[in-house]
């Protein structure tokens, strides 16, 4: 048991030193996903300030330059079903959503296929450009559907809440992921590795799709 406490004693002095001392990560630095509800969890002896600060979104474009959205070129309602597979499969638990009225009619539609269905297009996703980081506040946007849950690490159980956006544009649906450590001011590293194990399963599901 004491060796266990040592190692995870060092296991979290690497991280704490190896990576940046932040708490909040998104793929949008410049409009990060708004909460469906804000959380506010007692942060006792590990303060840390309301909402990232401009640098601190700097930080994590030094840090994770590799951390961008996904753009896919299909319907929204098909790009729901990978997001919804995707965060299944990442444990990430979603507890709200918001917007799914945007959703449902497509989910409707393609409940009865027809034989004489037109195919259905390929849906491959494509790098989102990185915006510069802004001082401006998340408002979000009518059009967003939005999923909020949260995570834990498999190793020490810490514990993360998520939000994911999905965002309809033409004939392209971009997808962006925001993670949030619930409680102190460095989150070792977790909240960037959540968010691109979430977007790798992601890019696997709707790449699955497309060729089936």
């Amino acid at each position: 048991m004491r060796r266990c406490r040592l190692a995870s004693s060092f296991y979290g002095a690497v991280q704490y030193y190896s990576f940046p001392a932040l708490y909040d990560v998104s793929t949008d630095l410049a409009d990060p996903p708004a909460f469906i509800t804000e959380f506010h969890a007692d942060q006792q002896w590990l303060p840390r300030q309301a909402a990232p600060a401009a640098g601190e979104r700097r930080v994590q474009l030094g840090a994770y330059p590799g951390l961008i959205g996904r753009r896919y070129e299909g319907a929204l309602d098909r790009v729901y079903d990978g997001v919804r597979k995707a965060a299944l499969s990442s444990r990430i638990t979603i507890g709200k959503t918001q917007g799914l009225s945007l959703v449902e009619p497509d989910l409707t539609e393609r409940a009865a296929p027809k034989d004489d269905q037109a195919p259905v297009p390929d849906v491959a996703p494509i790098p989102m450009a990185r915006p510069e980081p802004s001082l401006d506040p998340a408002l979000g946007s009518v059009g967003d559907v939005l999923l909020q849950g949260q995570t834990r690490t498999l190793i020490a159980g810490l514990r993360f809440d998520v939000v994911i956006r999905l965002r309809e544009d033409a004939e392209t649906t971009s997808v962006d992921i925001r993670v949030v450590s619930r409680y102190g001011p460095h989150d070792l590293g977790f909240s960037a590795a959540i968010a691109e194990d979430f977007l790798d399963r992601l890019d696997q599901e709707l790449l699955g799709l497309a060729g089936g």
